[in-house]
């Protein structure tokens, strides 16, 4: 559900960055299933316990990793601390990557791009990975589900407005929206059926699948949190 007034031409609404977000959303999506996919794949070492330092610890994970192939990717899964640590140390490399904000890429340590995930996920990890051995991502051509749905390139798009008989059969699959959100109070039907009137049916599908097909080429680091 979304709001419909951004999708009014000449709308008085700032929307310039509204797909964006959008895709932005969507990456971070991506992101969280594919990183799932590897993180129950590959080889975990669990150094939360050990008073060994957390950088030293990393380096030991990319020899051994090291000795049966090329590591090439570093993702901190919600590991702000490690982060920090990274960039004060000697082995570390400011730089920008193509494509990537300075939020997900950060740099270089030890010459190896280091990238932060910042949605769902579990908490002080990092990943040490070839992602040329690692797997393959397969995309699929996406299902249709719903008339007057659009296919562009690898998605498929559904945008549509809420007519009277839409809003009233959706208040009836999710009665909170008979409730005001600000203020805990119900809604005269009426109202309920106005407000969604001013929403559309927004949908974006993309179908894909990461297969681990080396689980020898990653390995899962558990450091110590950072609170």
């Amino acid at each position: 559900m979304d709001r419909k007034d951004v999708y009014v031409a000449k709308s008085r609404v700032h929307a310039s960055d509204w797909g964006e977000e959008y895709g932005r959303s969507i990456a971070r999506s991506e992101n969280e299933v594919v990183l799932s996919t590897i993180a129950k794949a590959i080889m975990e070492r669990d150094a939360s316990k050990v008073k060994t330092p957390a950088l030293t610890r990393l380096d030991e994970a990319i020899a051994t990793l090291s000795a049966r192939c090329s590591p090439n990717v570093l993702v901190l899964s919600h590991a702000w601390h490690i982060a920090t640590m990274m960039q004060q140390s000697p082995d570390f490399r400011a730089g920008e990557l193509s494509g990537f904000s300075t939020r997900d890429f950060i740099g270089y340590y030890r010459d190896i791009p280091v990238f932060q995930i910042h949605g769902r996920g579990e908490r002080a990890r990092v990943y040490v990975l070839d992602l040329k051995q690692l797997g393959t991502w397969y995309q699929y051509s996406t299902r249709q589900v719903f008339e007057g749905e659009l296919a562009i390139e690898i998605f498929r798009f559904y945008l549509q407005p809420y007519d009277e008989g839409r809003a009233r059969e959706l208040l009836r699959e999710r009665p909170k929206l008979t409730v005001d959100e600000h203020t805990g109070q119900p809604l005269e039907e009426s109202e309920a059926i106005r407000r969604l009137q001013k929403s559309v049916h927004l949908r974006i599908l993309e179908q894909f699948e990461y297969k681990v097909e080396n689980a020898d080429a990653g390995m899962k680091l558990i450091l110590p949190r950072d609170f």
